[in-house]
This record gives structure tokens, C-alpha cells and sequence, in this order.
């Protein structure tokens, strides 16, 4: 049994809560699918593989899963660079709301990378 079935009660559940979230950002993409923008520029892949990739990544990380765990942690990442460029254009282009949804965003990323850093992590010690 890995160590992170033996984690606390309030830990499994953070894992279960950021995990569903994440998964709702996936859904989120490929609810985006239907707009014309993506169908016309020939990049309708794009949302889907995003999408599909934080929806099953999210659901594992939910469950407790370890190699979810590690998918995460490089989803992670790349959310917060996304995150971080948004924050930029935002501030650059004066968008109160592309800076508030960014800064947002960034705020879940990095709770989220800061718990799984500070988390067991399902090595045996």
C-alpha cells in the first residue's frame, strides 16, 4: 500500500478537492469545443487534448493515484505559466477582468503546486 493511502483525513480530502477542480477546469475546455473560433481556425485538438488531459488528471489525483499526482505537478506548471501571462497581458492592457480571473487562477496553482510539494509523497520512508 502506497503512502498516500496512510495520509491524514484533512490531506484526502484537499487531494480530492483540488482534484475535482482540476477536473472541472478540463471540463471547462472541452465545454469549449462548440465555439466556432477553434472549428474555423482548424485547432479544435487544442481544447480537447487540454481538456482531457486536467479532466482524467484531475480525477486521478482525486483518488489518490500517484502517477496523477506526477501528471499534476507538470499540469501545474504549465497552468501557471499560462496563469502568469494572463497577469501580464491583463496588466498591460488594462483588463480588470482578465487580471482578476488571472490572479485567480494563479492563486489555485500555486496552493495547489504548494500542497503537493508539501505532501507525502507516496514513497515508502
Amino acid at each position: 500500500m502506497s503512502a498516500l493511502r496512510q495520509t491524514s483525513v484533512v490531506s484526502v480530502w484537499h487531494y480530492r478537492v483540488l482534484g475535482i477542480l482540476w477536473a472541472l477546469v478540463g471540463a471547462a475546455c472541452l465545454a469549449d469545443l462548440h465555439r466556432g473560433y477553434w472549428w474555423e481556425q482548424r485547432k479544435a485538438w487544442l481544447p480537447a487534448l487540454v481538456g482531457l488531459l486536467y479532466l482524467i488528471t484531475g480525477l486521478g489525483f482525486a483518488f489518490l493515484r500517484a502517477r496523477a499526482r506526477r501528471a499534476m505537478t507538470i499540469l501545474i506548471v504549465l497552468a501557471g505559466l499560462v496563469f502568469g501571462d494572463w497577469i501580464l497581458a491583463g496588466l498591460m492592457l488594462g483588463n480588470r477582468s482578465l487580471l482578476w480571473l488571472a490572479l485567480g487562477g494563479f492563486g489555485a496553482t500555486a496552493y495547489t503546486m504548494v500542497f503537493i510539494l508539501r505532501s507525502p509523497s507516496g514513497r515508502s520512508t
